[in-house]
């Protein structure tokens, strides 16, 4: 949801959202993809959120097929930075200078030019409290149910370039 609001508060109000899978992570993101559009007032349009493989190319294939259909959109989120990579070559290659928005801050992020603006998970924090928890639960202590560790967006070139 904060990606769909970082958008909106630049003005973009048409944003595209390509998935690969609907694990629980990708419903949870797909979920927030949703509640950001309807927090925020913005169309659910269907045309402009697809599940596709998790391949580059079929990102590109997909992005520039909504391109050649005339379907508008003037930002794009994917599940993936794979993905996200697909959709900023597509646009580029169509002249299209739009934001591009990423999941997982992967080193993808930082070998596209522009380089892509992604979402961090914070696995440097993650992993080391999972497996401290592990520990403590095989060691007979009690542990909390629910930990939650926020992700940020780590804006770079494909976001801030628009904006200065």
């Amino acid at each position: 949801m904060k990606n769909v609001e970082l958008l909106h508060k630049q003005g973009y109000d048409k944003i595209l959202y390509l998935y690969d899978a609907l694990t629980f992570g990708g419903q949870q993101k797909l979920l927030g993809y949703k509640q950001g559009l309807k927090k925020y007032k913005l169309p659910e349009d269907s045309q402009l959120f697809h599940r596709i493989p998790k391949t580059t190319e079929a990102a590109m294939q997909k992005t520039t097929e909504l391109l050649q259909s005339k379907i508008e959109f003037s930002a794009a989120i994917a599940a993936e930075d794979l993905l996200a990579v697909g959709i900023q070559k597509a646009t580029i290659k169509a002249g299209l200078n739009i934001p591009v928005i990423g999941f997982n801050n992967s080193i993808l992020a930082k070998c596209t030019t522009p380089e892509l603006t992604s979402v961090d998970n914070r696995l440097d924090i993650l992993c080391p409290k999972a497996v401290n928890k592990l520990i403590d639960i095989l060691a007979g202590k009690k542990v909390p149910q629910k930990t939650i560790i926020s992700p940020k967006i780590i804006e770079r070139e494909s976001f801030k370039l628009l904006h200065k």
